[in-house]
């Protein structure tokens, strides 16, 4: 059977995810725990819903989600906590596709990239301007400033785009409605009246 997992590792605080074919349940969780893992989560795919939720799975991160994290990245920062560190409690805490991004971003901050390349080698997390902004800010020491900024403007665009599609509903109502009816027409009553 195939099964999704996460788990912490005990000594690093490092959030790993993947997803395996497991035979017996009981032998995997001891090979994590042996390898100094604690499974926090195990769920079985498969079958059409799993297959669903596969082609469903967001690549990219909601604006709002992305936001609160620059946000949340900002404040440990200025709180003087390592990036590292904050980069692994924000894997911890955030959904899958930001916890699993910070994860991969927190072993090539191991590696000794830098924060923005680290950011870039994650297709779909960031914008281009937005890693020239962090870039930038790694340099002059203003990333936390630099990641609130983000964080803030990342939440203006989610409040935009929620107006946008809030605004746009009654117009699609209207033209799926007119759309009814032309059809109607066409169909039923023309053909009657001819």
């Amino acid at each position: 059977m195939m099964y999704e997992y996460k788990a912490v590792h005990r000594e690093t605080g490092g959030i790993s995810s993947d997803t395996v074919q497991i035979d017996a349940v009981p032998s995997f969780l001891l090979e994590m725990d042996q390898q100094g893992y604690t499974v926090i989560a195990l769920k079985k795919i498969g079958g059409v819903p799993g297959v669903l939720s596969t082609l469903l799975k967001r690549s990219k991160p909601r604006l709002v989600d992305k936001g609160m994290a620059f946000l949340e990245l900002a404040a440990f920062l200025k709180a003087g906590i390592p990036l590292k560190n904050a980069l692994r409690q924000l894997a911890s805490e955030a959904n899958p596709v930001l916890s699993k991004a910070f994860d991969l971003a927190v072993r090539s901050l191991d590696k000794g990239t830098d924060f923005h390349e680290a950011l870039a080698a994650q297709p779909g997390l960031t914008e281009p301007w937005e890693i020239e902004a962090i870039r930038a800010a790694e340099v002059s020491g203003s990333l936390a400033e630099c990641l609130d900024y983000l964080g803030n403007q990342a939440l203006k665009a989610a409040d935009f785009q929620s107006k946008v599609r809030s605004a746009m509903i009654y117009p699609v109502l209207v033209v799926c409605v007119t759309i009814g009816v032309v059809v109607v027409l066409v169909v039923f009553v023309m053909p009657t009246l001819t």
